[in-house]
């Protein structure tokens, strides 16, 4: 049997795990990996984390490094830049950016890993076309994105320094928070009309909202951004009824697939890829495209979400790695299939602890047309009341389908982080399909220190159906 040739294009999560994972499963296998970047596996999640001065250590952030993967024998292409992909002949054409020496890969199977890129609304795209080196206006995404916004920190020695947070999802937020530790004045401009609405209700995302107004944050909430204007000493945002004056921007609007390249080469190859309206490549359960041998992962791809049954775009790092084994077994022969996501996650804003896993029954009405969804609220006490810290409440939402009782959602806020790793227990549960029933006697250990007799997912999934003696439990509107 000839030695199996892949290649690999992007090389961060999903491209990182992928490699290795074909290396364990087929050690004669030949690895080619084009990254475009000088480094590789880097953790942007901790981006805010620098900010706040939690990470000491930006570097800390990578997991792996090009020179570690070439120790292990992988064939790796820093600083590269793939130009074409030809799906009929199956070779990547890519060039070396600084030296600008081109080369080409020959491939049996290949995994575009390509990742994702932020959202650059038109209004913001003049500030990062090539050779315009301005200082203002940021994006928040890679290891030269988190270097840049570390280095404000610095100017701001006097505490007197402004800065806009435009978006209020997950990475919005958490820089907001990591800014406004920093002594900034911190403006958050939103275009809904509440911040995080993807993941939380309106009940808990007005908590947040309050805990951000109550450490200095100025709201802006239902307002789209016409223009930016750097051309003063401080940036000008025009908001249209209003406009602001700031000395600092960062877009966090959303991230798209960057995918438009490998897109354009299946065209030209007559094997046009099926894709999302959004460049998201359509993979099935092994991670296979709609051109044989072509593999996608990560951020580039669609992600199957067990709620809708449908495929999905929900970029979290934890899906892109699972992605990654996923292709890598089956292009070693084992036909592994991906579970899907419910698209479990969580952000801790200012001591408040925040996690979600599914749909809330505001978005199942938009995702579940038809379907008539419930949703329970249960306020209790992390431990019972002869403990240290019992004061302390846990809030749950738990979200059902009326006929048949399957969980599909939830929600947990708490000032405790303890509470987090409960949304897996129920991300589990909607993975599984399982009932509001199956949850009622799903068994959980009992300790004063880390609970009550009756766990909260117990006490959520009971409250779907008895009534008393639960009412006390019931959140008061």
């Amino acid at each position: 049997m000839s030695e199996l040739r892949v290649c690999i294009v992007g090389c961060t999560h999903a491209g990182t795990i992928a490699a290795i994972t074909i290396r364990e499963a087929n050690p004669k296998a030949k690895i080619t990996i084009i990254e475009r970047n000088d480094n590789i596996s880097y953790l942007s999640c901790g981006i805010a984390l620098g900010v706040q001065g939690v990470a000491t250590s930006m570097e800390g952030m990578f997991y792996n490094s090009v020179d570690n993967m070439k120790k292990l024998g992988f064939d790796i292409h820093s600083s590269s830049n793939v130009t074409d992909i030809d799906f009929t002949g199956k070779t990547v054409n890519f060039e070396h950016l600084q030296t600008k020496q081109k080369h080409t890969v020959t491939y049996d199977k290949i995994v575009i890993s390509c990742g994702s890129w932020p959202i650059i609304p038109p209004f913001a795209r003049n500030f990062f076309e090539e050779g315009n080196d301005q200082k203002k206006v940021f994006l928040c995404k890679n290891y030269d994105h988190a270097k840049k916004l570390v280095e404000l920190v610095k100017s701001n020695d006097k505490g007197d320094k402004s800065i806009s947070i435009i978006g209020g999802g997950y990475i919005g937020i958490e820089l907001v928070e990591a800014f406004a530790e920093k002594k900034f004045k911190v403006h958050l401009v939103e275009g809904g009309n509440r911040i995080m609405q993807r993941y939380f209700c309106a009940d808990y995302t007005s908590q947040a909202e309050d805990n951000l107004k109550k450490n200095g944050v100025e709201l802006h909430l239902e307002k789209l951004v016409k223009s930016i204007d750097d051309s003063g000493d401080k940036v000008t945002i025009d908001l249209g009824t209003e406009k602001l004056t700031t000395d600092y921007v960062v877009l966090c609007i959303g991230f798209m697939p960057n995918t438009k390249m490998v897109i354009d080469s299946s065209k030209k190859s007559g094997k046009e890829l099926s894709t999302l309206p959004n460049g998201a490549i359509i993979v099935n359960e092994h991670c296979e495209t709609s051109i044989t041998d072509v593999y996608a992962v990560g951020d580039a791809a669609t992600h199957f979400n067990n709620v809708t049954q449908q495929p999905s775009y929900i970029p979290l790092a934890t899906t892109a790695i699972r992605l990654a084994v996923v292709a890598a077994l089956n292009i070693c022969g084992t036909p592994i299939k991906f579970p899907g996501t419910q698209g479990t996650s969580a952000i801790k804003i200012f001591g408040k602890t925040m996690v979600s896993t599914g749909v809330n029954q505001e978005a199942a009405e938009v995702l579940l047309k038809g379907t008539s969804v419930k949703e329970i609220s249960i306020n209790d006490k992390w431990r019972p009341e002869f403990m240290p810290d019992s004061s302390t409440e846990i809030h749950m939402r738990l979200t059902y389908i009326e006929s048949s009782g399957v969980v599909i959602g939830a929600q947990i806020v708490s000032d405790i982080v303890e509470v987090a790793q409960m949304i897996n227990t129920v991300s589990l549960a909607i993975a599984n399909k399982m009932t509001v029933s199956d949850l009622m006697l799903c068994d959980f250990f009992f300790n004063p220190w880390f609970g009550k007799p009756v766990h909260i997912i117990n006490l959520a999934a009971i409250a779907t159906t008895f009534t008393p003696p639960y009412e006390e439990y019931k959140e008061q509107k």
